[in-house]
C-alpha cells in the first residue's frame, strides 16, 4: 500500500480548508469558523469538475444584503493616549489587545524619547503593528525639524513583516503620491543594519525580484568555525539554566542597528477612513470634485507602484531632489500587488491622497507553482479580498502544488496590477456610499462600452441612491470592481480619464464651496 506523500496531503487540506473559507466569504461575508462545517477534511479536491465557471448573479435588489456598516472615525489612537499608568490600563475594561498595545507603546516610547526626538501622540494599532506620530528637532539645523511617523510591531523588535514593508517602501522613493520613508540618521538615530530577506518556503531562492536599483551588494559575513559555534551554545545554554527567562543571556536586548521600525513622512488630517467617518458624521457627501482629485491620487498610486518614479521617470536624472509624478513608461515589468483599505490612504490639502502604508504588500512573481499563488490568499484585510483569491474557480484546482494550472485561470491567483485598481476601486466605493464595500460580494452585470455587458461586484454605484454623484465615475469605479481581472481598465485609460475627470466643471462646485467644505471638514472651519 502506498503512502501518502505528506507533502501533497498537506496542500489538498489546505486547499480544502480555503474552499470551505472562501465560500462562506462568498455568500455569508465574514465569521468563518471551521467548526460550523464538519466534514470539511473530506470534501474532495478539486471539488468542482472541469468545465468554465461563472459566479452566480444576484439579479434582484431584493436579494441584496443590507449595505455594510457606515464608517465612522477610529479613535484608536487617542485610546491609547487616555491613560497613563500600567495601573490603569490594568484596572481598565479594555480588551486585552488594546492593553498589549498599549504596553508596546510604552516600551517605543521608552527606547526612542529624546530631547530631539518626541513623541506627540498614538496614530493608531492593529494586528500588524502600531503607529505613533514623532517630533524631530535638530538643535544645530532649525530648518532639518519635521514630523514623522514611526512604526513599530506588536510583538517587539523583530518583524519579517514589517522588514518587507520597510523594503517595498524604500522602492518607491520620490513618488508624489506615495508616503516616503525616513533613513534613521536623518533624525539622529542610529543607521541600521539591512538584514537579508529570508526566501519563502513556496518561492526558488535562487530567482531574485526585481531589486529597485539603489541596493549595495552587502559584504560577505565572516565564517564562525562550526566547532566554536557549537561551544558557545552549549555555554550559553549551561549559564542559562536556573535563571529567570528575563535574565537569562539568550533573553538579551536586541542590537539599535538591528530593531526592526519604520520611518514616515507625516501627513496632516490622518487617513481616508477619518475622512469618511467626518463625512458620514456631517450628515453631507464628498462633493465630486474632491472625488476626483481623490480618484486621481488613487490611480496614480497604482501606476507608481508599477513603474517608481526613481527608476522610470524621464526626469529622474534631471531632478535629482524632489518627489516626481507618476507616469507611464513605455515599457513592460512586473506588478507589485497591494491590499487596500481606506486606512491607508492619507490625504493632503489639495485634497489630494498618499499611500502610507504598504502592510502585507509583495512582488508577484509571473508563471510560479500553484502552491505560490495559493500561499497568497490570505494576503487581505476583512472587506478587501479580490476575485482573484476569493473567486470559486479556485474549486477547479487538483492537488499538485508544483504544477502551473494556475498560470490559465482566468481569475483565480491571477495577482497583478488589476488586483490593485480592485483595491482603489474599493476605496473609492466607500468615499460614495460612506460604507464598507458589499460583503457577501454582489455580482452583476455592468455595461460596458466595448463588449456589451461584463461582470461587475460595484452593482451597487449604478443605482438611484447614489445620482448625487458624477455618473462617469461611478461607471468607471464599477467597471474597475469587475470579476476578471482582464476586463479592468488598463493603466492607461485609468490615467487618462481620472486626470479628464479632475478637470471637469461640477455643478455648484464652485472653489469657493471647495474650499469651506475643506475648512469644514479638515481644519473645524477656520479658512486661510
Amino acid at each position: 500500500m502506498a503512502v501518502p506523500d505528506p507533502y501533497i496531503t498537506s496542500y489538498a487540506n489546505a486547499l480544502r480548508q480555503d474552499n470551505v473559507k472562501y465560500a462562506h466569504y462568498r455568500t455569508r461575508g465574514l465569521g468563518f469558523k471551521t467548526e460550523d462545517y464538519p466534514g470539511w477534511q473530506h470534501q474532495p479536491v478539486p471539488l468542482l469538475p472541469d468545465m468554465f465557471w461563472l459566479p452566480q448573479i444576484v439579479k434582484q435588489k431584493s436579494n441584496r444584503f443590507p449595505l455594510m456598516r457606515a464608517m465612522l472615525p477610529v479613535q484608536g489612537g487617542a485610546r491609547l493616549d487616555s491613560f497613563k499608568t500600567y495601573g490603569d490600563v490594568a484596572t481598565s475594561n479594555l480588551s486585552p489587545d488594546v492593553k498589549k498595545a498599549w504596553v508596546r507603546l510604552q516600551t517605543i516610547k521608552e527606547a526612542f524619547e529624546t530631547e530631539t526626538f518626541k513623541y506627540q501622540k498614538a496614530l493608531g494599532y492593529g494586528g500588524n503593528g502600531i503607529a505613533a506620530h514623532y517630533k524631530y528637532e535638530d538643535l544645530n539645523a532649525p530648518q532639518n525639524n519635521r514630523d514623522l511617523v514611526m512604526k513599530a510591531a506588536i510583538t517587539g523588535w523583530r518583524s519579517s513583516t514589517l522588514r518587507d514593508e520597510e523594503r517595498e517602501t524604500f522602492k518607491h522613493k520620490r513618488a508624489s503620491h506615495i508616503a516616503q520613508a525616513i533613513e534613521p540618521e536623518a533624525v539622529g538615530k542610529a543607521p541600521r543594519r539591512r538584514l537579508r530577506k529570508i526566501p519563502c518556503h513556496d518561492d526558488s531562492s535562487d530567482e531574485d525580484s526585481n531589486s529597485s536599483g539603489d541596493e549595495d551588494v552587502p559584504p560577505r559575513p565572516p565564517k564562525t568555525p562550526r566547532i566554536a559555534m557549537y561551544a558557545a551554545e552549549l555555554a550559553r545554554r549551561g549559564a542559562n539554566r536556573f535563571l529567570p527567562p528575563d535574565q537569562r543571556r539568550g533573553y538579551q536586548q536586541v542590537p539599535a542597528d538591528q530593531l526592526d521600525y519604520l520611518l514616515l513622512e507625516y501627513v496632516e488630517n490622518g487617513d481616508l477612513r477619518e475622512v469618511i467617518g467626518k463625512v458620514n458624521q456631517s450628515g453631507g457627501r464628498i462633493p465630486n470634485r474632491v472625488l476626483w482629485n481623490f480618484w486621481l491620487s488613487l490611480v496614480k498610486s497604482v501606476v507608481g507602484m508599477a513603474f517608481p518614479p526613481r527608476k522610470f521617470h524621464p526626469d529622474r536624472f534631471n531632478r535629482p531632489d524632489g518627489d516626481l509624478d507618476e507616469t507611464i513608461p513605455d515599457v513592460t515589468g512586473q506588478w507589485r500587488i497591494k491590499n487596500m483599505d481606506p486606512n491607508d490612504w492619507v490625504h493632503t490639502d489639495i485634497p489630494g491622497l498618499k499611500l502610507g502604508d504598504f502592510g502585507i504588500a509583495e512582488e508577484i512573481k509571473p508563471q510560479k507553482r500553484d502552491i505560490y499563488y495559493q500561499g497568497r490568499r490570505y494576503k487581505a484585510k476583512p472587506f478587501y479580498f479580490a476575485p482573484e483569491q476569493f473567486c470559486q474557480e479556485w474549486e477547479l484546482l487538483p492537488p499538485t502544488p508544483d504544477a502551473e494550472n494556475l498560470t490559465n485561470f482566468p481569475a483565480a491567483g491571477t495577482y497583478s496590477v488589476q488586483t490593485n485598481v480592485w483595491g482603489i476601486a474599493l476605496s473609492m466605493y466607500s468615499m460614495i456610499t460612506g460604507a464598507y464595500p458589499p460583503l457577501p460580494p454582489e455580482p452583476d452585470f455592468i455595461p460596458n462600452w466595448a463588449d456589451g455587458y461584463q461582470i461587475s461586484y460595484g452593482i451597487r454605484l449604478l443605482d438611484d441612491d447614489w445620482n448625487a454623484f458624477d455618473p462617469e465615475l461611478r461607471l468607471m469605479v464599477a467597471r474597475c470592481m469587475s470579476h476578471f481581472p482582464m476586463e479592468r481598465p488598463s493603466l492607461e485609460e485609468l490615467l487618462t480619464f481620472a486626470q479628464y475627470g479632475a478637470a471637469k466643471w461640477q455643478p455648484g462646485e464652485t472653489d469657493d464651496v471647495i474650499r469651506k467644505w475643506v475648512a469644514d471638514m479638515f481644519y473645524d472651519g477656520q479658512t486661510t
